[in-house]
């Protein structure tokens, strides 16, 4: 009984360990670039209209703007989000940088990942080209989260990000 309870000990203690050590670096939990047939004015129009994220982004099933005020840095939002097997949840969405038509970045405060997203927009290799590039990173840096949390976000968001991406792409040819 004895072994069995330092064994214990030991195990918690390492994980202890993990949570509290952190990496140097936000993690990067999934990218994903697509190219569109529009110019980066277009592009980010339809990008940073946060408002409408649900026609786009499959897991988002709707956007509250939480004041009045013009979109940009320090603008929040309530975004409601379902998620399999758990339901639906809201968090709250802080655009950080707002660069028209360049860049867009948020911050979320969905507890799990602790996502920041950076969006840059940029000229294509033709006229009328923009190539958007979306990058989601967390600010969750423990070792623990980067070696059990991490990779397993890591696939599911790479997977939903390259479905919202493909559907971005239509929604700005429509807007068009």
């Amino acid at each position: 009984m004895a072994v069995f309870s330092l064994g214990v000990i030991v195990v918690v203690v390492i994980i202890a360990a993990l949570f509290q050590m952190e990496v140097d670096y936000e993690p990067l939990i999934a990218e994903k670039t697509v190219v569109v047939q529009a110019s980066n004015v277009d592009s980010f129009k339809v990008v940073a209209d946060v408002p409408n994220f649900d026609k786009w982004i499959n897991f988002i099933t709707k956007v509250n703007e939480m004041d009045n005020s013009r979109v940009g840095v320090g603008k929040s939002f309530e975004v409601h989000v379902h998620f399999p097997f758990i339901g639906e949840n809201q968090y709250r969405l802080d655009i950080t940088n707002y660069g028209p038509p360049k860049s867009l970045s948020f911050d979320a405060d969905f507890e799990l990942l602790l996502p920041r997203t950076i969006v840059e927009i940029k000229d294509g290799d033709m006229l009328g080209v923009s190539k958007i590039t979306w990058r989601m990173y967390s600010k969750r840096r423990s070792y623990l989260f980067c070696g059990t949390v991490l990779p397993i976000s890591r696939f599911i968001m790479t997977k939903q990000l390259q479905g919202a991406l493909f559907r971005l792409k239509l929604q700005i040819s429509h807007s068009l």
